[in-house]
């Protein structure tokens, strides 16, 4: 509600509270009423509010109530007037929301906007030169609203902050193309080559049946696989996991690497299962040959790249030790995620570099320490996966 020098109101309306701003009632019979009637009429109205009798108080006090009131502007070419900035605009504005547009491309950077675009602008202003946002739509005539661009802008404690980009249609759209189901997955097609499935991505195999048409697959069973980037987003850079459900001996997990986009692959690594864990518990005074290559292990590069750690999967009795002493032999077949050697070679040998060796029986751990002076090729922190060869001689 706005009141004005110029309003012009009837006692009915007064009567009903109906009171606008310039309401013309001239050929009404009925009786007009000066500001100075207004302030009687509000003292009636609002029990307790202190107004003098004079209109240029009640004015005063009318126009006090105005300024409190949100505002909405919408008129039409309301541009942002040239040579001002969207920021400088805003910051004159009054508590309330308004529409406003740059029209012209050529301008629209000079006038602190995105990107050289015309902008429809949607204000609000929360606190005057304070806490304002603005969202600013780029708008092409000719492309449909999906091609629109949305921006947003805000101001907090008096300070601007930048433009943020809202994703638009297209590029939401594109997003999800390049994501995949992990419900699920996708079905990996009878007579399939595993080592065409390079793109990231959750695939399974819904059979034995269908795994028997597959090539170069390490299982003849029903199974899931994940593809993933090994280093991050280089494309030659592939790992394949695939994990088996067994009844008999639980979880399987079969991994192997590429460094060249599938035209080659290293050997698939497999986890032992719990029953063959089970098998190989070794007791005081037995000896682990060479024969025997324990696969599974995994492990870290830390030490600023020079300290090895390996965790291998062995089962020991209670009691069972062992030192750097009890390891008579041992070769590494370990690779980084990105598919390189530890070492820089297959069956790399690595009992000169051993520094510390101990078992976790209850983890149902080999713990092995390698220490190499000029680095083990990889930088700290970098995982390993892959399998040990080693002579080990349990003490009695």
């Amino acid at each position: 509600m706005r009141f004005t020098d110029n309003a012009s109101i009837t006692s009915a309306n007064m009567a009903n509270d109906d009171i606008l701003a310039g309401t013309d009632v001239s050929a009404s019979a009925d009786k007009k009423f000066s500001l100075a009637n207004i302030a009687d009429w509000l003292l009636n109205k609002f029990n307790g509010l202190s107004l003098a009798g004079s209109s240029q108080t009640v004015k005063s006090a009318l126009d006090s109530l105005n300024s409190n009131l949100s505002h909405f502007v919408m008129p039409s070419n309301n541009a942002i007037p040239s040579g001002t900035t969207v920021e400088q605009y805003a910051d004159t504005l009054e508590k309330g929301f308004y529409i406003v547009c740059t029209t012209a491309t050529s301008t629209a950077l000079a006038q602190g906007m995105p990107i050289a675009s015309p902008f429809t602008i949607y204000i609000t202003v929360y606190s005057k030169q304070e806490h304002i946002q603005m969202i600013a739509e780029s708008f092409n005539p000719s492309a449909s609203i999906s091609g629109d661009t949305l921006y947003i802008k805000r101001k907090y404690g008096g300070t601007w902050h930048d433009w943020v980009k809202m994703p638009t249609r297209s590029e939401i759209d594109s997003l999800n193309s390049n994501s995949y189901l992990l419900a699920y997955g996708t079905r990996i097609p009878n007579g399939t080559d595993i080592n065409t499935l390079v793109t990231p991505g959750h695939y399974y195999c819904p059979s034995g049946t269908a795994a028997a048409t597959l090539t170069n697959c390490p299982v003849n069973t029903s199974f899931i696989m994940n593809v993933e980037f090994s280093t991050g987003n280089d494309a030659n850079y592939v790992r394949q996991t695939i994990t088996v459900t067994s009844s008999a001996g639980g979880i399987i997990e079969h991994m192997r690497t590429t460094g060249n986009k599938g035209s080659t692959w290293t050997a698939w690594a497999s986890m032992p299962t719990r029953a063959e864990m089970d098998g190989m518990t070794y007791i005081k005074g037995e000896s682990v040959p060479t024969s025997t290559p324990l696969e599974g292990a995994y492990g870290f590069i830390t030490g600023g790249g020079n300290t090895l750690w390996i965790f291998v999967p062995m089962q020991f009795a209670n009691g069972v030790s062992v030192n750097t002493n009890s390891v008579t032999s041992l070769t590494l077949s370990l690779r980084t995620i990105g598919g390189a050697y530890v070492g820089g070679a297959d069956n790399f040998d690595a009992k000169a570099y051993l520094s510390n060796a101990y078992t976790r029986p209850k983890q149902g751990l080999l713990v092995l320490q390698a220490t190499k002076s000029d680095g083990w090729g990889a930088t700290n922190n970098t995982p390993v996966v892959g399998r040990v060869t080693a002579a080990i001689s349990i003490p009695s």
